[in-house]
């Protein structure tokens, strides 16, 4: 299933994905590296296509995409980025919010 983009209404602004317990997740996660679709292609490709962590390292790094095995595995598994998107938050996008969504002090 595609998950539906949220278009930014205003310039200075962005969304940001909030999880149940109201903490950043997915890409829109301050220390996120690895894009939503490329986490739902992952999964895809074990799921649907049958295809092991090694080869899926291996088609990735094909397309030069580098991640660790040991990132798929977590991925394909979902001990990393298992959280989903329960709401949307709209933040200033020059202010660096910590993890409950608050502003970081300092």
């Amino acid at each position: 299933m595609e998950m539906k983009r949220i278009r930014n209404p205003l310039p200075g602004k962005r969304l940001v994905g909030l999880d149940e317990n109201g903490r950043r997740c997915g890409e829109t996660h301050h220390n996120s590296t690895i894009s939503d679709d490329l986490v739902n292609r992952i999964r895809d490709m074990a799921e649907l296509d049958g295809m092991g962590y090694r080869r899926i390292t291996h088609e990735l790094h094909r397309q030069n995409v580098r991640l660790a095995l040991g990132t798929v595995r977590k991925i394909v598994e979902y001990k990393r980025r298992a959280s989903v998107v329960r709401q949307w938050k709209l933040i200033d996008d020059d202010t660096q919010d910590d993890e409950e969504g608050g502003p970081s002090e300092g």
